[in-house]
């Protein structure tokens, strides 16, 4: 199993040379390959070596998250991770790791290391979050202020689902509309002084 990880990650990794177009097929081909490792039932397996199978774990769940960075595939992505936790989930019962793999969820998604996209409250994270607080197996990896409920956290997560500024996708439209306005008063400017002349 750690072979055939390790294969997908280098095998879908694109070199510095890669065009954005191909970047986007390495990414894809990483989202059906860890798609294919979850549903194969071989990635929640008991094992005889616990610290070997929690790793392959995290690895495997960092690989998820890291496609949420990608704009065009983080809905894709989100699904998947939330079919991680299903999974876990289901298997927790029978996994020597459990323990390690709900440090592996909580470090992925909470922890400092988490990139940008993750940190931030999207609907792929509520949707993840909202699993979590109501199935008691990953309940563990949320203490109190990680909760919904934690009303520090209500203000930017009634923003992210209106799809405002607490998203990525608000601060891209947001940026978007600034950058639009910019050019819209640069080209009035520049007519006004045509019109001068």
């Amino acid at each position: 199993m750690h072979e055939t990880l390790t294969f997908l990650h280098t095998s879908s990794t694109p070199p510095g040379s890669a065009k954005a177009v191909e970047e986007r097929d390495y990414q894809f081909g990483r989202l059906f390959g860890l798609f294919a490792l979850l549903r194969s039932g071989k990635l929640l397996q008991p094992t005889s070596s616990v610290p070997k199978a929690a790793a392959i774990f995290a690895k495997a769940f960092t690989l998820a998250l890291g496609l949420i960075e990608r704009p065009y595939i983080r809905e894709s992505a989100g699904w998947l991770v939330l079919e991680m936790l299903r999974g876990f989930d289901a298997a927790s019962a029978s996994l020597d790791w459990a323990d390690e793999g709900r440090k592996a969820i909580r470090e992925g998604i909470f922890g400092a290391a988490a990139g940008a996209a993750v940190k931030a409250w999207t609907p792929e994270k509520i949707a993840w979050t909202v699993y979590m607080q109501s199935n008691a197996t990953v309940r563990s990896a949320l203490t109190k202020d990680r909760r919904l409920t934690c009303t520090a956290r209500q203000g930017r997560l009634v923003e992210s689902v209106r799809g405002g500024a607490g998203g990525p996708e608000g601060r891209d439209a947001a940026e978007r509309g600034q950058r639009r306005a910019a050019r819209a008063r640069a080209q009035g400017a520049l007519s006004h002084t045509e019109r001068a002349r």
